[in-house]
């Protein structure tokens, strides 16, 4: 099995967080007939002609799924030079408050929690700089709330080449539930 890049544990108060970046080699492996495989072909796929990154225009799951886009699949506008003033579009649905599709149209940097909001920060922008594929694991207990779920995020460019949204797939390791309830500060 393919180790992580790098990991990186996180705590603040009752939450904590673990994150492992994996290479895309590892991809193949731990992926193969999942969400994250689907898209990453499409994604790849798209790409065509020696292009690093396809056009966000022409990125269109409706291709792949018709009218039933699974709900584990959402997007981030990622024009704003800012992290923090990316918008979640269609963020997935949770049946536990505040972490579902409540956020969509929010900013990055209103996301309901400090631990994982600083997190996404970096990973969007690493994402966003380097114009690849980011690829990770995330277990985590954050507002209560236990988390364990793989995300690829797929930059996607605009006619001018430079990244102006994200596809973002996830994969549930475990089923998500409340472990207790706190207050965020």
């Amino acid at each position: 099995m393919h180790a992580p890049k790098y990991i990186s544990h996180q705590f603040s108060g009752p939450d904590e967080q673990s994150r492992y970046a994996y290479d895309l080699n590892a991809f193949p492996q731990r992926e193969s007939g999942t969400l994250l495989d689907t898209m990453f072909y499409f994604w790849n796929a798209l790409r065509g002609n020696g292009a690093s990154v396809p056009l966000s225009s022409q990125y269109e799951p409706r291709i792949i799924f018709g009218e039933q886009l699974p709900d584990l699949l959402s997007f981030v506008d990622a024009r704003a030079d800012n992290p923090e003033n990316f918008v979640m579009i269609d963020h997935p649905k949770s049946s536990l408050d505040p972490f579902g599709s409540q956020l969509s149209g929010k900013t990055l940097g209103e996301f309901p929690n400090r631990l994982h909001r600083d997190a996404l920060l970096l990973e969007y922008q690493i994402c966003k700089r380097t114009q690849r594929p980011f690829y990770h694991e995330i277990d985590q207990i954050i507002g209560g709330i236990s988390r364990h779920y793989v995300r690829l995020i797929l930059p996607l460019v605009d006619f001018t080449g430079t990244i102006s949204k994200f596809s973002v797939v996830t994969r549930r390791v475990s089923p998500t539930f409340r472990m207790f309830q706190t207050v965020e500060q």
